[in-house]
């Protein structure tokens, strides 16, 4: 039923080429470096194993329907010291966190019915975001829907997860998160302790349920 909510929302006739055009352009003049200006991003340990654009929605229980959280990359990161592999991903206009997990083994991902563009599943977020789109801090379990491109990058999305749940990092292209990403003034939510590398949580803590990926 709830995959089924998804055919409602938008399509994808919009030309999201243009659009991400007009991001990169504004996201260009609010860069700076971290360096510049002293913010704890989280990344600052952490290599990209997978990134590609897409759409965010989650599910809201009480109306039955899923709405768009954000669009942005979405991000495979590799946490240098501890090993851990996370999801994060950003608001492109905005540069916010919307997304934020430990990938654990037990994370399934479900078909989006309806299209072969779309993934889902349950996770725990330490993104902070409540239901009304508001920063608390708090960590919420989710249903989340990720929709891409074309079928073949939602395939890729698909296969990188499955290889970091099962330790398998071959075959990866390494990048430095910090060279991967604008840096953008006054962004309060990076520096909560809980969306730091690691998901808020030391090596050898549980970080947000189930055993994350070995590395």
């Amino acid at each position: 039923e709830r995959e089924q909510q998804m055919q409602n929302e938008p399509g994808d006739e919009e030309d999201e080429e243009d659009e991400a055009a007009e991001v990169e352009e504004r996201r260009e003049k609010l860069a700076v470096t971290s360096d510049q200006e002293g913010i704890r991003t989280g990344e600052e340990e952490e290599d990209v194993l997978f990134s590609r654009r897409s759409k965010m929605f989650r599910f809201n229980d009480e109306k039955k329907e899923w709405k768009e959280r954000g669009l942005g990359e979405l991000k495979l990161l590799l946490n240098r010291r501890t090993g851990r592999i996370r999801v994060l991903m950003r608001r492109e206009e905005t540069l916010k966190v919307c997304a934020n997990h430990v990938v654990t083994k037990d994370l399934e991902l479900q078909p989006m019915a309806g299209t072969d563009k779309a993934w889902t599943y349950f996770t725990a977020d330490y993104s902070g975001i409540n239901e009304m789109g508001e920063y608390t801090g708090e960590v919420y379990t989710e249903l989340f829907a990720f929709r891409f491109k074309d079928p073949q990058a939602a395939r890729d999305w698909k296969d990188a997860v499955e290889k970091c749940k099962a330790g398998d990092l071959s075959g990866f292209s390494r990048k430095d998160a910090m060279l991967d990403r604008p840096k953008r003034k006054e962004e309060p939510d990076l520096v909560d302790e809980r969306q730091v590398a690691g998901v808020g949580a030391e090596e050898g803590e549980d970080g947000g349920g189930g055993d994350g990926a070995a590395a």
